[in-house]
């Protein structure tokens, strides 16, 4: 079989490889960034287990997103007001509590 070499990254791979993924260089695909674990806590309060019904046997998991962002945001107002004396660092406070780079 041909083998081609990506420009991009120099990985070889046959003709045939149609989904080809650059393991390296600007075209690879980037990790995804790691998420604070309070940020993780919030998510699980905002999924809830629904099912089984009469007419569907399964357990599922539903995910609120709006009862995930109102977590958000009463967190961040917390931050805020135990940080309102020193309100030129409370949205780094905020940031970094939550594991986002500024």
């Amino acid at each position: 079989m041909t083998q081609i070499t990506c420009p991009h990254c120099g990985d070889t791979y046959t003709y045939v490889d149609a989904a080809h993924l650059c393991s390296r260089g600007p075209h690879a695909p980037k990790p995804m960034p790691t998420m604070n674990e309070r940020i993780r806590e919030l998510a699980e309060q905002a999924t809830s287990i629904q099912g089984p019904t009469p007419y569907n046997p399964l357990t599922f998991e539903v995910f609120d997103k709006e009862k995930f962002a109102e977590l958000i945001v009463r967190e961040c107002a917390d931050i805020a007001t135990i940080n309102q004396h020193q309100w030129h660092s409370a949205g780094s406070y905020v940031l970094k509590h939550f594991g986002v780079e500024e």
